[in-house]
């Protein structure tokens, strides 16, 4: 979860919504991210018109390899644009892996 511009977004199961103030437990989908499905432990963190979505782990059912990412991925939830897109940004070269913890981003 993250706040965007006094907005809560939510991202889980491949999907990105924004949460209804006015209506407890209402949410309304804005876009999907099948990257998400396969990843666990990221860090998502509001930033601007942003929301972005830092590091995690990929590890398959059936193997014992582990991958620590250090990818991170932007979409664009406020301003303008009516079908989010996501991009990728500059990757984080001094963590891979979990994100741990809770942070505020403020401009």
């Amino acid at each position: 979860m993250a706040i965007v511009n006094g907005q809560l977004y939510v991202v889980r199961h491949g999907v990105v919504s924004r949460e209804q103030q006015d209506l407890a437990h209402r949410s309304s989908p804005l876009c999907s991210w099948p990257d998400c499905l396969s990843r666990i432990s990221f860090g998502v963190a509001g930033l601007g018109p942003n929301l972005y979505v830092v590091g995690g782990i990929i590890r398959a059912r059936f193997a014992e390899e582990t991958v620590l990412l250090d990818d991170v991925d932007i979409c664009a939830v406020e301003g303008g644009e009516e079908n989010p897109c996501w991009r990728k940004g500059a990757p984080m070269p001094l963590s891979k892996g979990s994100v741990l913890g809770c942070t505020v981003l403020t401009l």
